[in-house]
């Protein structure tokens, strides 16, 4: 790296508030994050900085970690598909159990398994101020769902969890779903692609029962047939008054059940896409794209991925 172009990127990052670096590596390969983690102990201003797909490992991870220590207004921070594996996980979890500014960490596609996840579920015990966790495609399991569920017994301050494609299971499911008979701080948990069926969805159910935080819940891509379907409906008719939105589709459970769902959803709530695959393409046709479909392209696209507002 130059040193104009060192001294460009440091100016960038002591002076502004949102600054996005993705894929930076790729473009400057070498002391790149050197010079990004000395910047961001020194900024008083920086509060957004997006870091993903940048390859750093758990060395880099450490680097920023680092970095961190020192800072004191960084608000939300993204690396995503970073490789840090658990190590890495680790460091940012010293970082996290101290930090009183992160309202938001995206951690998806880091590899960082169910020990990973473990050290970054006992930081947040008793952090209260990081309302939004992404924990996507990161192999955590059933143990690294018992892990979390043990977190949401005691944190009052999250809001906002994304584990999807976690292979957490029906065992996994039911620990995070038994939390949430106690927790109504959160309100969006979003658990597609995580192999639950009928066993799963009847902890869903019961716990849909108890909850009264929970405004959405995503569960598509997942096994629930007729029985789970039923259960879970039959929760949203008779228990739940709070949830707005619940995403099913591509589950294998039968197109009337479907349509229920959406109907007693709609009598519970003011704005609910409760479907099965063909009813989704029925609203969207009707309505337009749903948020959850805006949010998986921008996702799948670095050059248009920007950190919530």
């Amino acid at each position: 790296m130059s040193l104009a172009r060192q001294r460009e990127m440091e100016q960038r990052i002591l002076t502004e508030r949102e600054v996005n670096l993705a894929a930076i590596l790729f473009v400057e390969p070498t002391g790149v994050l050197d010079v990004v983690a000395s910047a961001v102990g020194r900024t008083t201003t920086l509060q957004v900085l997006n870091l993903a797909y940048n390859r750093m490992d758990n060395d880099g991870a450490e680097t920023i970690a680092e970095a961190l220590r020192r800072n004191a207004t960084l608000r939300k921070l993204c690396i995503h598909s970073n490789a840090i594996g658990s190590r890495g996980a680790e460091s940012l979890a010293q970082v996290l159990k101290n930090n009183h500014t992160l309202i938001e960490v995206r951690l998806s596609d880091n590899a960082i398994g169910a020990s990973g996840v473990e050290t970054i579920a006992a930081a947040l015990q008793n952090n209260t101020t990081l309302q939004r966790l992404d924990l996507e495609r990161n192999g955590i399991g059933v143990r690294g769902a018992e892990k979390l569920a043990t977190m949401l017994m005691h944190n009052t301050a999250l809001r906002t969890l994304f584990l999807s494609k976690n292979k957490i299971g029906n065992d996994g499911v039911a620990k995070i779903a038994i939390a949430l008979h106690l927790n109504n701080a959160m309100q969006t948990l979003i658990l597609d692609d995580n192999e639950i069926d009928d066993n799963g969805a009847r902890a869903i159910a019961v716990m849909l029962t108890h909850n009264t935080g929970l405004i959405e819940l995503d569960l598509c891509h997942n096994k629930i047939g007729r029985v789970g379907a039923e259960l879970i409906a039959e929760s949203l008719r008779y228990d739940n008054r709070t949830m707005h939105k619940m995403f099913v589709h591509d589950n294998p459970f039968p197109m009337d059940l479907g349509d229920k769902m959406w109907r007693l959803g709609r009598i519970n709530a003011e704005s609910v896409d409760c479907t099965q695959k063909e009813v989704a393409r029925k609203k969207r046709a009707e309505f337009g794209p749903t948020l959850n479909q805006i949010y998986s392209f921008i996702r799948s696209r670095p050059y248009l991925y920007q950190l919530s507002e």
